[in-house]
């Protein structure tokens, strides 16, 4: 599957890179930015899924974190990940290191959904909890047309 894992990662076999290498975003051909190397990237990413490293430990030698992290992202995202598994499907070894991938970023998008859910309950309580004070012509106001006979019973002071 992967040629070798040493500290600065995995390693893809040149076979597998190849069969990669004319499905990549980026490469020389291709519209808008090219990558510096691709195969870097994805070994970068290989790396991270295979040992579920954080992002910020990344090695020096793949490049910004963030960028590779954004990029990840991004694929996922526009798809392009689903489409490579799709396109590997006769390479059952690429295929299944890509679904993992695939599994990874799936992973993070359920959580930072259930994050966002978290947040919005909280945010949702604490609007909830805080009700604010109601003046007399407002009072007079709720009441009108209200089943609450009794609050039309107290003489309310406007002044």
């Amino acid at each position: 599957m992967i040629n070798s894992k040493c500290e600065s990662g995995a390693k893809l076999r040149d076979d597998q890179w190849e069969k990669l290498r004319l499905l990549m975003l980026g490469k020389i051909g291709d519209p808008g930015s090219h990558a510096r190397d691709n195969r870097l990237f994805i070994e970068a990413v290989l790396w991270f899924v295979s040992d579920t490293n954080v992002w910020a430990d990344l090695p020096p030698k793949f490049g910004k974190w963030n960028a590779i992290y954004m990029r990840v992202r991004r694929w996922y995202v526009s798809g392009h990940w689903q489409q490579l598994a799709e396109n590997l499907r006769d390479d059952q070894d690429l295929c299944k290191l890509v679904k993992k991938i695939i599994a990874h970023c799936d992973h993070q998008k359920k959580m930072r959904e259930e994050r966002n859910t978290r947040k919005a309950k909280r945010e949702t309580n604490r609007i909830s909890h805080a009700m604010p004070r109601i003046n007399a012509k407002e009072s007079t106001s709720l009441t009108e047309g209200s089943t609450s006979h009794w609050l039309s019973l107290i003489e309310v002071s406007t002044k």
